[in-house]
C-alpha cells in the first residue's frame, strides 16, 4: 500500500566537528537530533557529512534514523539523505535504505525530499510502500 507522509523534524541536538580544512573550503561531520511530528511521531538521528564551498553553499550527504510510528505502525527505519544548502535553505532528496525498516516497518521502500529553511525545522515529505497491505 502506497501513503504519501509529511512531518515537521525539529533540531533537539546538533554536535558538529571539522574533518578537514583548505583555504574557504572545509568537510564537517555532524551528529544532529531531532523531534518528528506530523504523519511521522517520534524522533531522529542523523550522521551528516558536510563540504562546505566558497560562498556559503554545502553539499551534504548522510543517514538519518528515525524511531517512531507512521500511523499506527511503529519502528525504526534509516533514509539515506543527499543533498545541499544554496545559503538560504537546505534540501535534500531521500530514500529508505532497503531492509533497514525494523518492527511493523519493516520492509518498507520509499523515497521523499525534505527542505529546510535557515532554522531549526524541516519540512519532510515521503512517498512510503508498506509490503503486503493493500
Amino acid at each position: 500500500m502506497s501513503e504519501h507522509v509529511k512531518t515537521s523534524m525539529d533540531v533537539t541536538s546538533w554536535d558538529e566537528k571539522t574533518i578537514s580544512e583548505s583555504g574557504a573550503t572545509k568537510i564537517t561531520r555532524t551528529t544532529m537530533g531531532q523531534s518528528c511530528t506530523g504523519d511521522i511521531e517520534g524522533s531522529s538521528s542523523s550522521e551528516l557529512v558536510m563540504y562546505y564551498q566558497d560562498g556559503g553553499t554545502a553539499t551534504i550527504v548522510g543517514f538519518l534514523t528515525i524511531d517512531g510510528s507512521i500511523g499506527d505502525r511503529t519502528g525504526t527505519v534509516v533514509l539515506r539523505s543527499i543533498g545541499g544548502f544554496d545559503g538560504s535553505e537546505a534540501t535534500a532528496d531521500l530514500t529508505v535504505v532497503q531492509g533497514s525498516g525494523t518492527g511493523d516497518l519493516s520492509g518498507i521502500t520509499g523515497t521523499g525530499s525534505s527542505v529546510a529553511p535557515s532554522g531549526p525545522t524541516a519540512f519532510v515529505e515521503l512517498d512510503l510502500e508498506f509490503p503486503g497491505e493493500s
